[in-house]
């Protein structure tokens, strides 16, 4: 007997660059960047654009650590 269901392809999965939408957002949101070194609940406020913007696709632990690292690069 056939199979009754057509075979289909894979969908294809390409996980975003972290740390491109950790330098993008920081690009644009330079306000929250200084207010990141008095305040580090700034970061919360990059994460939830990143979050938004990827519409919860992208992980918020290695978004978290992208922005951290980005964020301390331009600190000092």
């Amino acid at each position: 007997m056939k199979n009754q269901f057509p075979v289909l392809p894979p969908q294809l999965y390409i996980p975003p660059d972290y740390n491109l939408l950790a330098t993008d957002v920081c690009d644009r949101f330079p306000e929250k960047v200084e207010l990141y070194r008095q305040d580090k609940a700034a970061l919360r406020f990059l994460l939830r654009v990143i979050m938004q913007e990827t519409r919860g696709c992208a992980n918020p632990g290695l978004v978290s650590s992208a922005l951290e690292k980005e964020l301390e690069r331009r600190i000092l």
